[in-house]
This record gives structure tokens, C-alpha cells and sequence, in this order.
């Protein structure tokens, strides 16, 4: 009798996904060749079609709103707490997509059990409370002779309690004082209503408040406003750049986005559109 050792041939391999097909999947997806594709960290559902995530000032919570205009709200726990909180519109609001500017996408956390969120072609902005879903008031931007607004992104500065909303129709960035109230009766509470040469898209305000960046993608540009007076904010310059898909700020003072296509690649190739000296002017 004769008897070979499989060790003889060496150790025998095959891949992670073993006969299994090639599949995409929600949460695991398979490549030809057997490699499997999977997020290292967790996933958490949210509403349908996610236009916005905002972290609340403890990093213990994210809130999501979506294009069916609720609000997705969770607790870091073990497990996650999830709650869906559906929104009632406000005046105007008839849709969750509109031409001028595609679905609501605006919402950053004020305090750390209430956000502010826009409602789009309504003009308005809402502060609503966690995990009730109440609104607390609301901030129409229709004013001062500007007509038909679109409240998109909004930036946040909790230390001088300054709220920049993005009006993507008159093509405009406001500096609102929230501790002035709501701004429904009477044009209270805007500090500054600054035009710009696009519609802005996304913001992102830098970690020392002194400068707001703003995208404006059918201009492939992004406009740099000095803020370190809300209200005699100013455009300081205009960097042209390729599809500017989104924009983050860090503390050395740059001011990245994602690269070109909008792929999941291409987010992994994010570039520095400008970087600023202390007192100098954007590159």
C-alpha cells in the first residue's frame, strides 16, 4: 500500500469566498475571484436617501436627513439606538426634490438634543428638538427683498452662536444671529446676506471661525469668506477647482475635497484646494 501525505504537495489555498459567485450585496459583496468586500466598521440604516449627517457636540449622536424630509436620529449605545422621525413641512415645502437645488441637505446640531435643518423651497430653517421631532421655531430668509429662496447647507458656529445658510436661488450665503430669535415677523437676526458668483452647495467652516468655504459646483469653484466678523462677512477669493463634490476644513488650515468623479475612489484621492497663512490670503 502506498500512501502520500497531502503535505507532500504543499499547503492547499483558496479564496475567502470559496464556490461561492461574484454578488453585490448591502453589507458584504463578493469580487470575481473570490475576494470579499466588507466596511470595517458598522453600519447603521438610515431614512431613504440620506442628503445630510450632522455629529452632535459629544460625538454621541448622528442625525441624518432624508429626501423624504425626516430625520434619522442615533444614540451610540450597545446596540445603537434608532429613531425615524418624520418632519411636517413647512409653507412651500411641496416636494423632496426641486430643481433649484435637489433635495433638503441642510442640518447641523445646535445644542446637543436639537438641530437646525433646511427646508428648501420654503426659505426657512428649522430648529427642531431630539428625539421629539417638535419644532422650537423657525427662520425665514425671504427678506430684505430677496424672493422665492432655497435653504440649503448650513455651517454652524456654536461659539458665537452664528448660523450660515446657503440660498441656493439668489445664489447668496446668510450670517444669522439665532440668539435674536426667529426671524418669521420682521428681518431680525440677519447679520449679513453675502451674494456670490454661483449657487452655493456645501460649506464647511473652518476650526478658528475665520473663514467659511463654500462650494458652488456649476462654477467649479470654491469661494473663500472671511468671517471673522459675521456681520461685515466678505468674499476674500475664488479658487477654481475640477467638480467640487464636497468640502471639509481642517486646523492647519486647508481646506480639502473630494477627488474628481465621485466615486468611492475618487474620495480616497481628496485634494487640497487651499491653504491659508495667518493673516495672508487664500492660494
Amino acid at each position: 500500500m502506498l500512501t502520500i501525505s497531502s503535505a507532500v504537495f504543499g499547503q492547499v489555498y483558496a479564496p475567502p469566498a470559496g464556490i461561492r459567485p461574484a454578488r453585490r450585496g448591502n453589507e458584504t459583496s463578493i469580487l470575481p475571484g473570490g475576494r470579499i468586500l466588507a466596511p470595517a466598521g458598522e453600519q447603521l440604516p438610515a431614512g431613504p436617501g440620506p442628503s445630510a449627517l450632522a455629529l452632535s457636540p459629544s460625538g454621541k449622536t448622528i442625525a441624518t436627513l432624508n429626501m423624504d424630509f425626516s430625520l434619522t436620529e442615533m444614540e451610540r449605545g450597545q446596540p445603537w439606538d434608532l429613531h425615524e422621525l418624520p418632519l411636517t413641512r413647512g409653507a412651500g415645502e411641496s416636494g423632496s426634490e426641486d430643481a433649484k437645488g435637489g433635495a433638503p441637505r441642510g442640518l447641523v446640531f445646535f445644542r446637543e438634543h436639537s438641530v437646525f435643518l433646511s427646508e428648501g423651497n420654503s426659505g426657512r430653517v428649522a430648529l427642531v428638538d431630539l428625539p421629539s421631532g417638535q419644532r422650537r421655531s423657525s427662520y425665514d430668509v425671504d427678506r430684505n427683498g430677496h424672493h422665492d429662496s432655497f435653504t440649503g447647507d448650513l455651517a454652524i458656529d456654536t461659539a458665537r452662536n452664528i448660523l450660515y445658510v446657503a440660498d441656493l436661488t439668489n445664489k447668496r450665503v446668510l450670517a444669522i444671529d439665532t440668539r435674536l430669535g426667529p426671524i418669521d415677523a420682521k428681518p431680525r437676526g440677519i447679520l449679513a446676506s453675502l451674494e456670490l458668483s454661483g449657487r452655493p452647495y456645501l460649506m464647511a467652516l473652518s476650526p478658528d471661525r475665520k473663514k467659511l468655504y463654500v462650494t458652488e459646483r456649476e462654477s467649479d469653484a470654491v469661494s473663500v469668506i472671511d468671517t471673522s466678523e459675521p456681520a461685515s462677512a466678505k468674499l476674500e477669493t475664488i479658487i477654481r477647482t475640477l467638480s467640487p463634490a464636497g468640502i471639509v476644513a481642517t486646523a492647519d488650515r486647508r481646506a480639502l475635497q473630494p477627488g474628481r468623479g465621485g466615486d468611492s475612489h475618487s474620495y480616497s484621492r481628496a485634494r487640497t484646494v487651499a491653504r491659508h497663512r495667518p493673516g495672508g490670503p487664500g492660494i
